[in-house]
């Protein structure tokens, strides 16, 4: 994985565990009914997609680099 396609992972992922962070703080605040709906609904999506950036993980170098 070359430095940038690192570093742009690295910042997906802190954008993704920040937006994670306010929602969840969100929800503290004991938002109504659809608010919550929304937040959950994202909040789901939110671990999808922290999920499949830990599955595919970096990727594997040829033999012939």
């Amino acid at each position: 994985m070359t430095t940038v396609a690192k570093l742009l992972e690295m910042t997906t992922v802190a954008k993704l565990l920040g937006r994670k962070q306010r929602l969840l703080e969100r929800l503290q605040e004991n938002p109504g009914p659809h608010e919550r709906d929304e937040a959950v609904r994202v909040l789901m999506q939110i671990e999808t997609a922290l999920d499949l950036v830990e599955e595919t993980g970096p990727p594997q170098r040829r033999a012939d680099e």
